[in-house]
């Protein structure tokens, strides 16, 4: 399993379809990848998506996050920000919807996908990478070394 959470947002498009082949080549078969990542709305639903998000309780106020924040640099010793780069127009930031997630996931590899959690601002998705089948895992079997034992293609060669 991978999992990572409020990370990939801080790439475009680009880079994120690149971590996420990255991703899918170091699982194994039947290996799980899990993120929560901001995510906006499509923009069919936005209205109504905004007039229900203006009923939720906010989830934190810039103070707490500026004071988090102030505090991560002041125990790591370093302002974070500095490694991150510009929030320039490029970055995914607040503005993938939760379909472009799955698009980008797919685009790799990824067959199942499913959105475990949606809140106002935030997705939570788990994607998994397909499993071998039972003749694959034979084709498998039969391409590995014997270990010292001689093959039945081994033996008659001999």
């Amino acid at each position: 399993m991978v999992a990572t959470a409020n990370a990939l947002h801080w790439f475009d498009a680009h880079r994120v379809a690149e971590l996420f082949k990255d991703v899918f080549q170091l699982l194994r078969p039947g290996g799980v990848f899990l993120f929560v990542e901001p995510a906006c709305t499509e923009k069919t639903f936005a209205a109504g998506f905004a007039e229900w998000k203006s009923r939720q309780q906010a989830r934190y106020s810039r103070e707490n996050w500026d004071r988090f924040w102030t505090r991560a640099n002041e125990i790591l010793g370093y302002d974070h920000t500095k490694f991150l780069g510009s929030r320039d127009s490029h970055l995914i930031g607040d503005g993938m919807p939760v379909s472009g997630w799955i698009q980008l996931l797919k685009n790799v590899g990824f067959e199942s996908v499913d959105v475990l959690l949606r809140d106002t601002d935030e997705v939570l998705l788990a994607s998994s990478k397909r499993a071998q089948t039972k003749k694959q895992n034979n084709r498998l079997d039969s391409d590995r070394p014997s270990h010292g034992r001689a093959s039945h293609k081994q033996f008659r060669a001999n």
